[in-house]
């Protein structure tokens, strides 16, 4: 059967790297595809026959403002996810322009569909690049949390043999939606103008409670490993900030001494709230305790195990930390 390539130029977030990398391949077999990864060496890379409205970006650039002792060093652009498969279609098979519109759209359509799968498979992969790299190369810019990858003009399709493409396709629009629940009402924009009035800053439970709802809400690929973990670990110290709140004179020592015994969200919840307020979490709402014990143990998982956890999960679990907040800032009259 023809041998096929779906070619697709990816933003690279101005990934720096050394000279030696320009112009470098990296290629594996998956399933029945054969998956590369090219990064750009000369512009000539770049050239795509469905590109022409396309801005031309520079593969790569000298990046500004760096000091050491590795010599020049470039940022990149653009890098190319090329797809080979066995397809049954040829560049011949092409109807020319004057051919009827039924028949060029009938061609259009099965060519299309032979590009769906290894276009989504390119991404795939590019987003995992992407992940890669931001991971291990600790450069800053790359971003707080995983990107999706952001297609550069044209996808297209081509013949290996003759090198002729057979059609081509932009990136896909997509819309995001997000609940009316998050619109910020009148008490919340007088609370954050109080504070801020005051010269205050949020806890650092508040930021690291905030953090898991962008890790999970807020992003195109969700990092429910970090929401957890964030969450959890704000849950700990907003209990602990919120018992300390209520210490007296005489109290103050005893209640420092219990809550350094003491760091489990569980016994944390439901122990020490117990002995320092006189009422724990379980007594308040049994059902939110549960799920406060789900995310610690879901914290712990995830340490321990390496858990996977699911979109849905993560955000029931984060919800629930929102409302051990609400909780706790009632407790101590936090505004």
């Amino acid at each position: 059967m023809p041998l096929l390539e779906v070619v697709t130029n990816y933003l690279a977030h101005e990934l720096w790297l050394v000279p030696e990398c320009l112009g470098s391949t990296y290629t594996e077999t998956i399933d029945d595809l054969e998956v590369t990864i090219a990064v750009p060496g000369v512009p000539a890379d770049l050239d795509n026959p469905y590109d022409s409205g396309t801005p031309r970006l520079a593969a790569a650039s000298h990046a500004p403002g760096y000091f050491g002792t590795r010599g020049q060093i470039f940022r990149l652009h653009v890098f190319i996810v090329r797809v080979k498969f066995e397809g049954d279609v040829l560049a011949k098979d092409k109807p020319p322009n004057g051919a009827p519109n039924e028949i060029r759209q009938e061609f259009l359509n099965k060519v299309q569909q032979l590009w769906d799968h290894p276009h989504k498979v390119a991404e795939e992969i590019a987003g995992k690049f992407l992940q890669w790299l931001r991971a291990i190369t600790t450069q800053p810019w790359l971003g707080v949390a995983a990107e999706k990858p952001q297609q550069h003009g044209v996808s297209y399709l081509r013949d290996v043999k003759s090198g002729l493409p057979l059609g081509g396709w932009g990136p896909l629009n997509t819309a995001t939606f997000h609940s009316d629940q998050f619109a910020a009402d009148n008490s919340i924009m007088s609370r954050a103008a109080l504070e801020a009035l005051k010269r205050s800053t949020p806890s650092v439970g508040q930021s690291l409670l905030a953090d898991a709802g962008a890790l999970t809400n807020d992003v195109e690929i969700a990092d429910n490993a970090r929401a957890i973990l964030s969450a959890a670990s704000a849950c700990e110290i907003e209990v602990k900030r919120t018992l300390r709140n209520t210490a007296t004179t005489g109290t103050s020592d005893m209640i420092d001494i219990i809550l350094k015994k003491h760091s489990g969200l569980d016994l944390l919840c439901n122990q020490c709230m117990k002995a320092i307020i006189g009422r724990s979490l379980k007594e308040i709402d049994p059902s939110l305790n549960s799920q406060i014990t789900t995310l610690a143990s879901t914290r712990n998982r995830i340490i321990h195990q390496g858990l996977i956890v699911q979109d849905n999960d993560a955000r029931n679990l984060i919800g629930a930390a929102r409302r051990l907040f609400d909780i706790l800032h009632a407790i101590d009259g936090h505004v």
